[in-house]
């Protein structure tokens, strides 16, 4: 019985959340460009060994150790690009909005973004430095953990 309560607890938790700092315009405006990536993504021959490093379950279609070219280091750029627009609009240099229910998908596809060696460890080293401290901090310090940082409300 108690656990059936946990459960309806965190689910209402998740229902009620604070509402996310951005305009639906916004929101969007910033899921199009998602969707406009991974299509060329899916499309473009140059970017196809990318698949395994970005998109979950793709591992298998592709060979195990993919290369960096010149379109896919640019590629990984603009991938970059966009997690700084969503940390940008949605104020996720805040705690509380990272842990919102709302951008929990977001943060899973960062998280998965920034563990990828060919992201973070090839791409991301050599132009970190040219975004700003607190989105390095969130780069290095949110998204290359394996736990969230800050527990849901309750």
């Amino acid at each position: 019985m108690q656990t059936l309560y946990y459960s309806n607890h965190q689910a209402l938790t998740r229902k009620w959340y604070a509402p996310i700092p951005v305009s639906d315009d916004a929101a969007s405006r910033l899921a199009a460009d998602y969707s406009t990536l991974m299509r060329r993504l899916g499309e473009e021959e140059d970017l196809l060994d990318l698949l395994p490093e970005l998109v979950a379950d793709f591992g298998t279609h592709v060979r195990a150790t993919p290369q960096l070219n010149e379109a896919s280091s640019m590629f990984l750029v603009e991938v970059i690009q966009l997690i700084e627009n969503v940390y940008t609009e949605f104020h996720l240099e805040h705690a509380a909005n990272r842990a919102n229910p709302r951008i929990a998908g977001w943060m899973t596809v960062f998280r998965r973004w920034a563990n990828s060696p060919l992201l973070y460890d090839q791409v991301w080293k050599k132009v970190q430095g040219d975004y700003n401290p607190l989105f390095q901090q969130f780069m290095s310090d949110h998204l290359r953990r394996e736990v969230e940082d800050v527990p849901l409300r309750s």
